[in-house]
């Protein structure tokens, strides 16, 4: 299996996982899957395509869920 499939197969379970859980956190997951998923598409190295994925969602989940929590306050989005 290549790894573009893999990627992709992640941002799906973490796509299904956002709908299913109410975490508002599974979205920046699928997001930086997706930008993995390209960079194995342009044949970047493995290691890459991991470093890459692990920083996106780590910058994605402290910088960008702060705000949509902020944007979207409305019951039933957790704030915490």
């Amino acid at each position: 299996m290549s790894m573009i499939a893999v990627w992709v197969i992640v941002a799906l379970v973490a796509g299904i996982l956002e709908v299913v859980v109410p975490a508002f956190g599974f979205l920046f997951v699928t997001l930086a899957a997706l930008l993995a998923a390209g960079l194995a598409l342009l044949a970047f190295a493995l290691t890459t395509q991991v470093v890459v994925f692990a920083a996106a969602t780590l910058f994605l989940l402290l910088v960008l869920r702060r705000f949509f929590v902020r944007r979207l306050r409305a019951p039933g989005v957790p704030s915490r």
